[in-house]
C-alpha cells in the first residue's frame, strides 16, 4: 500500500465517525442550518416530517414561516441578539406546521464562528416536545379548574400532610370558622377538632394512611375562632406522589350543623310528648328494652313504675282541657322532682305517667312511691278552690316480676289496675295473684 494510502486512512475513520454521528443525529432530533442572515439552507428528514413542510418549501425561507404567533417579538430579538454575539441559545418555542396545526420544539441553536469571531452560519437541533406541552397545559387547566372550585366552594377544601399540619385551606374556612391560612400555618387539624371527636378522626386518618382505606368518610367537630364548634361531615382523600407513596390528604368538609339541629328536632319530636317534654312511650319502650340487658349482663335490678292520676276526666269535665294541660304539665314537674335524676320518667298518652328506675333495690321503692305521694298533695295554685291531686301506682320489679319488657309493663298496669280496684290514692307492687284475679275479670266481662 502506498504512504498516500495509508495517510487517508484516519480521513476516511474521521469521515465515517462523522456520517455515523449524523445519521444518530438525523433519527433523533430536528436539525436546520441557516446562513448569518437566517435563511434556511439545510433540513434533515425529521424537519420535514414534524413541521409538515416539503424541503424545497423550506430551503431559501427564514424561520419566519414556521412563526405561530405565540411568542412576542421581544422574544425572538433576544434570541438573535444572544445568537448574534456568538453564544448558544436555547429555550422552547411554539411552531406552526405546514398544515396549520401547532406544534413545541426544545431548542438549541449553535452559532459557527469566522475567523474574526463573527457567526457565518446557524446549526438548530430541535426536539418535539408536543406531548409533554399538552400534558403540562391540560395539568395547568386541571390546576385552575381546582383552584376555581376551591375558591368558589362551600364546602372546606383543605390539604394536610402526614403529620397533620395544613399546607392548604380554601377561602370557604374564613366564611364558616372564621380562620385564614395565617391563623392555621403552624397548627395541625387534630388541635381543632373538639377533644371527644379527635380518636375517631386520628383512627381513620391512620388508616388511610397505612393504605387500609382508600378513603375515610366521618362526622366531627371542629372549632371555630369564636371558640364554638360545628358539626363537619367529612372526606379524607389520599395524594399519592409519583412514587406511589402518600404525600399527603385532601379533607372535604361540609358544615352540617343546621342538619343536626333539625335531626335533634327531628328526633326529639319523634321520642318525646309534646306538652310535657317528657319522653314518650316509644323512647321509654326503647331505654327498658336496653337496661333489662344491660341488667343481665352485670345482675343489676331495675323496676317499672306505672302512674295515673286519679278523676282527671273530672279536672277535664270541670275547669275544662287548657286547665286540663296545665295539670299534666304540673304532674310532670312533680314526678321529676320527687324521681332520682337517673330515672325516666315519660308520659305514655292521657294522664298516664311511667317512670323506669335502674340500680335500685326493692327496699328503696316504697320510700320513692311515698314520696312521690307526698308531691301530689301539694294544692294546684290556678286552681280556685284548691283542688289537690292524688294518684294511683303499680310497680314491677325485673326480674321477680318478669324478664321481658312487655311482661314488666303488663304486671306494673295490672298493679295499678289493682289499687283502682282498692279505691285509687295509693300504690302497690304486683302479685301473682292479681294477675289471676284480672285474666279472670276480663273473662266475665
Amino acid at each position: 500500500m502506498s504512504p498516500s494510502g495509508e495517510k487517508d486512512k484516519p480521513k476516511e475513520k474521521l469521515l465515517k465517525e462523522l456520517e455515523d454521528l449524523k445519521y444518530a443525529l438525523d433519527q433523533s432530533s430536528i436539525v436546520a442550518i441557516t446562513n448569518q442572515r437566517g435563511i434556511i439552507s439545510y433540513v434533515n428528514d425529521k424537519f420535514c416530517e414534524i413541521s409538515k413542510y416539503k424541503r424545497e418549501d423550506l430551503i431559501g425561507q427564514d424561520h419566519r414561516i414556521l412563526n405561530s404567533g405565540y411568542h412576542p417579538r421581544e422574544f425572538f430579538k433576544k434570541v438573535w441578539a444572544t445568537i448574534g454575539s456568538g453564544k448558544i441559545w436555547s429555550g422552547e418555542i411554539r411552531n406552526r406546521a405546514g398544515n396549520d396545526s401547532f406544534y413545541w420544539v426544545d431548542t438549541t441553536i449553535i452559532p459557527f464562528l469566522n475567523e474574526r469571531g463573527k457567526p457565518y452560519q446557524y446549526v438548530s437541533i430541535r426536539n418535539d416536545i408536543t406531548i409533554r406541552k399538552e400534558i403540562e397545559e391540560e395539568m395547568r387547566k386541571n390546576e385552575e379548574k381546582f383552584r376555581l372550585i376551591t375558591e368558589n366552594s362551600s364546602d372546606l377544601i383543605s390539604i394536610v400532610n402526614r403529620s397533620g399540619y395544613f399546607q392548604y385551606i380554601s377561602p370557604s374556612h374564613q366564611k364558616t370558622l372564621g380562620y385564614g391560612m395565617l391563623d392555621l400555618a403552624d397548627k395541625q387539624l387534630i388541635q381543632c377538632v373538639h377533644e371527644e371527636d379527635r380518636e375517631v378522626v386520628f383512627t381513620e386518618l391512620t388508616l388511610v394512611a397505612e393504605k387500609i382505606k382508600e378513603f375515610s368518610q366521618l362526622e366531627f367537630r371542629i372549632k371555630t375562632n369564636r371558640n364554638t364548634y360545628k358539626d363537619m361531615e367529612a372526606s379524607i382523600n389520599p395524594i399519592i406522589d409519583k412514587d406511589g407513596h402518600i404525600a399527603d390528604f385532601i379533607f372535604v368538609m361540609r358544615d352540617i350543623s343546621e342538619r343536626e339541629k333539625s335531626e335533634k328536632i327531628n328526633y326529639h319530636l319523634a321520642y318525646h310528648d309534646s306538652l310535657t317534654g317528657l319522653p314518650n312511650r316509644r323512647l321509654f319502650t326503647k331505654q327498658l328494652q336496653e337496661d333489662i340487658e344491660k341488667a343481665n349482663r352485670c345482675s343489676s335490678q331495675l323496676a317499672v313504675m306505672f302512674i295515673d292520676l286519679d278523676y282527671f276526666k273530672f279536672i277535664n269535665d270541670s275547669w275544662g282541657h287548657v286547665v286540663g294541660d296545665l295539670v299534666l304539665i304540673e304532674v310532670a314537674r312533680r314526678i321529676n322532682n320527687a324521681t332520682r335524676s337517673t330515672d325516666l320518667v315519660a308520659r305514655l298518652g292521657g294522664d298516664e305517667f311511667a317512670v323506669l328506675l335502674t340500680d335500685i333495690s326493692i327496699e328503696e321503692l316504697e320510700p320513692l312511691a311515698k314520696r312521690i305521694h307526698s308531691y301530689f298533695q301539694e294544692s294546684l295554685p290556678f286552681i280556685i278552690s284548691q283542688y289537690n291531686l292524688s294518684c294511683s301506682m303499680g310497680i314491677a320489679v325485673y326480674s321477680h316480676n318478669g324478664e321481658t319488657a312487655d311482661e314488666l309493663v303488663n304486671n306494673a298496669d295490672i298493679a295499678l289496675y289493682a289499687v283502682k280496684e282498692n279505691g285509687r290514692n295509693g300504690y302497690s307492687f304486683f302479685q301473682k295473684e292479681m294477675k289471676d284475679r284480672y285474666i279472670s275479670k276480663q273473662r266475665n266481662k
